[in-house]
């Protein structure tokens, strides 16, 4: 999904947090706001048919702040498709380990996408530090697109 989300939206290969701030509101997604978010990094406010506000914690570093925009985007993707298919018929809301899993992973391959990431990851050794140093991404979110990229016949 992250690969066609990607080429739909004709994100860059290292997308900025800019790059994705706009990408929300113009693909009408809703608008991304930074604000002190007890104990949670990101959540998105929306009703059905309506654009959605995205909040990111404001002491969040850039990366993680990108991060947590690409995860609220995944989820908020799944809400509208839900909305779609349930024809009026209330959908379940609130955090799911499951979900929250899926769009973690949406956003690492987001933010690192294969062929650049298999590059830097061969180059390196498949050394978890150079690698969060030349993306900039959390180790778990490195450690986890390492696994799935190295994993990933060719």
């Amino acid at each position: 999904m992250a690969a066609r989300f990607v080429d739909y939206f004709g994100l860059s290969v290292r997308p900025s947090l800019e790059e994705l701030n706009d990408l929300a509101e113009q693909a009408g997604f809703g608008t991304v706001r930074e604000g002190q978010m007890d104990g949670l990094k990101g959540a998105h406010v929306g009703h059905p048919g309506c654009e959605y506000h995205i909040y990111h914690r404001d002491d969040l570093w850039e990366a993680a702040k990108a991060q947590t925009i690409l995860h609220e985007l995944y989820e908020i993707t799944l809400d509208r498709l839900a909305e779609i298919h349930s024809h009026g018929v209330p959908v379940p809301s609130g955090p799911d380990p499951v979900i929250c899993r899926q769009a973690e992973r949406f956003a690492a391959a987001v933010l690192m996408q294969p062929d650049i990431f298999l590059s830097y990851a061969q180059a390196s050794g498949l050394d978890l530090v150079p690698l969060q140093d030349a993306f900039g991404c959390a180790y778990s979110s490195v450690a986890l697109r390492l696994a799935e990229v190295v994993a990933r016949p060719c």
